[in-house]
């Protein structure tokens, strides 16, 4: 009777360090760009999702026509976005929008391999008494993802 709570607590434990194990950080396989659009893609803004995954490259150039805005005086027709090798990687993206002067980010990413899915965290710190609207896409090339992976993104401002 006196080995229950012992026997209790060795389980939690086990059971706790589970938990962090399915979590695999792969933050530094991946790939972050604050610019992968230029002004003929700005089209983006108005975009009607504010998370993207594109697994395929079928699917990045429906992406690319449905972003792309003309400019008067520039070339729009002809521009394309950056080539990306979907062999090896899935781009996901994540609109965040604040206030300040300026912003800093903190982005990880994980794989959650007993739930298939990616967890895409982004912290961000809007700073100053600016009154300017912050917007980042948060993009990165994560190595190749399944299509039955689902990706959850979470953002906090700090």
């Amino acid at each position: 009777m006196r080995n229950i709570p012992a026997v209790l607590l060795i389980l939690i434990l086990i059971v706790s360090c589970d938990q962090d194990e399915k979590l695999t950080d792969i933050t530094m396989h991946c790939e972050f760009h604050e610019y992968l659009l230029t002004p003929c893609f700005y089209g983006i803004h108005n975009f009607s999702r504010d998370e993207i995954v594109i697994r395929n490259n079928a699917a990045y150039l429906k992406f690319q026509d449905s972003i792309r805005i003309e400019i008067y005086e520039m070339n729009c027709e002809d521009e394309q976005l950056p080539s990306i090798d979907f062999e090896r990687y899935t781009l996901i993206g994540k609109k965040t929008f604040g206030g300040g002067c300026s912003v800093q980010y903190r982005r990880k990413i994980f794989d959650d391999k007993a739930n298939n899915l990616i967890r895409y965290k982004i912290s961000a710190r809007y700073s100053g008494d600016c009154a300017m609207g912050l917007v980042s896409w948060n993009w990165a090339l994560i190595p190749s993802i399944p299509d039955y992976y689902m990706v959850v993104f979470e953002v906090r401002e700090l």
